[in-house]
């Protein structure tokens, strides 16, 4: 509603009402008025009503705007320093999304783990070439004939060529546009909500900051059907934020901590004056997957590795700089800090150089002390050997994790969703922040490369900024 129509309701509301009182008191009173008096009753009354109504309204704006007098050194001491030598030690996580089979918020993936309720079923829609059904780590409840609805009819018009898409890449499509719209439903009305008041009142326009989306897609999907998957979002996307302040482009990483390494190689200029939405999204519940799966020797196990479980999975984070953070919601930000990449070659596959390096090289990053991590979420693959890894790394940093409460493997509770299973690790690790604990995120799952990423809780300053200045 236009601020002309909030106006003139607000004036029509001060005049019936005194108008109505006026009157029924001299109907009453069996008063016959004079001329002035029905001009200031009725006129002047309202008005200096409205007026004064309007004023109250100004000065109540500006006085939550002002900062508290000490809101600078309160600042410094709350917030952690993002930005030291010009460059960008932290952001903010402001909120994360996910949907898998085992839950669809952070919380509820921390509520299966504490009641370990993971139980995946036999897929009757997936079975090996014996005619046995496969389990899967399947997310029911997909609505087929909204992605029917939606991407394909969109397709039709759009795409330059006929989709021939597999049942999964449709599934994933749909995963991924759920996950960015629960997010942009954040922000959209977040800044909504604290624009709208100032610009009606002071008549000053809307300040929208930069939107940069990346997009982690399946890197089995041919590059064109990537295109596709990114003109979609894209036209979704404008929907919801102006296309001069939007960007949406595929990471050009598909792992995940190197993706996050290069958001912090951004001028913290830049890092204050936009919000990062990192997604992905990806599916391997189809049949041909499970036949080529199968040819691979991926469906049995051995004492190294067990059977590769098929997954399904979208998950997304909303990153900020500490000014724009406190924009939105304090009670579920947390502070990522500076991804460390391990790139050990020979040395790392020949186990000459132990994870705990790594471990400790992520505490002398955030400068955090090993008692202070208190959970340990990790993209550990299908391989034994890497999760008793990761346990042994984690049992001689931080000795007094709960083997059972304290770690979290991503495949355990996913399945194999591919490159965006650290994602997700990332938005359990998110959750366990949210709570109060620092949590280290882990993929170790390749034979060459490693990374770490800390997450911590953050404790927030009260004031926001003036987005209209």
């Amino acid at each position: 509603m236009s601020g002309l129509v909030i106006r003139s309701l607000y004036v029509i509301a001060a005049f019936g009402l005194v108008w109505l009182a006026a009157i029924t008191h001299w109907e009453r009173e069996h008063i016959l008025p004079g001329l002035g008096e029905v001009v200031l009753t009725l006129v002047l009354l309202p008005l200096v009503l409205v007026l004064v109504a309007w004023q109250l309204q100004v000065r109540l704006i500006k006085t939550l705007e002002r900062p508290k007098p000490d809101s600078a050194e309160s600042s410094a001491e709350q917030f952690p320093k993002a930005i030291i030598n010009n460059t960008l030690e932290s952001w903010v996580m402001v909120a994360s999304s996910i949907r898998s089979a085992t839950g669809d918020s952070a919380q509820a993936l921390a509520e299966a783990q504490k009641q370990d309720a993971v139980n995946f079923d036999l897929d009757p829609e997936l079975t090996d070439s014996n005619g046995f059904p496969v389990a899967s780590a399947r997310i029911k409840g997909i609505d087929t004939l909204a992605v029917d609805a939606g991407f394909l009819d969109w397709a039709e018009v759009n795409a330059p060529v006929v989709l021939n898409w597999e049942p999964e890449q449709l599934r994933a499509m749909m995963l991924g546009t759920e996950v960015l719209s629960e997010l942009m439903t954040l922000v959209t009305e977040q800044f909504h909500q604290e624009t709208q008041m100032t610009r009606v009142l002071e008549k000053k326009p809307q300040v929208i900051p930069d939107l940069l989306v990346l997009l982690l897609l399946p890197e089995i999907w041919p590059a064109e059907d990537q295109k596709i998957a990114l003109n979609w979002f894209k036209t979704w996307l404008l929907q919801q934020w102006p296309p001069a302040k939007l960007s949406v482009r595929i990471s050009e990483n598909v792992d995940v901590f190197q993706q996050l390494d290069s958001l912090f190689r951004l001028m913290p200029t830049e890092a204050e004056s936009q919000l990062v939405l990192l997604a992905g999204c990806e599916s391997n519940i189809g049949q041909h997957i499970i036949e080529q799966w199968e040819a691979q020797g991926r469906l049995s196990g051995n004492r190294q590795e067990n059977p590769a479980m098929p997954g399904e999975g979208a998950a997304g984070i909303l990153l900020a700089g500490t000014q724009l953070a406190r924009v939105f919601h304090a009670g579920d930000q947390v502070v990522l800090h500076k991804p460390v990449i391990e790139q050990g070659g020979q040395a790392v596959q020949n186990g000459d150089r132990p994870l705990a390096e790594l471990f400790k090289q992520v505490l002398e990053t955030s400068g955090m002390a090993a008692e202070a991590i208190k959970f340990v979420a990790g993209d550990c693959g299908r391989t034994v050997k890497k999760l008793i890894e990761l346990m042994a790394a984690s049992h001689e940093l931080f000795p007094g994790l709960d083997p059972n409460e304290s770690f979290f493997n991503a495949n355990q509770f996913f399945g194999s969703v591919g490159g965006i299973g650290s994602l997700m690790a990332l938005v359990r690790a998110h959750a366990e922040a949210v709570s109060g604990n620092a949590a280290l995120c882990v993929n170790n799952a390749g034979d060459v490369n490693r990374a770490a990423v800390l997450v911590s809780p953050k404790i927030h300053a009260d004031s926001k900024p003036n987005l209209n200045q």
